[in-house]
């Protein structure tokens, strides 16, 4: 989820938009983006589904 504080609201990013997002950050830090870091974020969304689903029933 990420939040626009200007606006006041938040909106869900897909997981692939994540992935990507996270890969351009290692690559500014060197770092080697592995298929545990995609799979973390894929764990994370699916995990916190029934979240996203609340926030979105009472206009979150």
């Amino acid at each position: 989820v990420n939040y626009a504080r200007l606006f006041g609201q938040t909106a869900t990013l897909p997981p692939d938009v994540m992935i990507s997002t996270q890969s351009r950050m290692f690559a500014r830090r060197q770092v080697a983006q592995r298929e545990c870091d995609r799979q973390l974020i894929w764990d994370m969304f699916e995990l916190t589904e029934e979240e996203r689903n609340l926030q979105a029933s009472i206009g979150l």
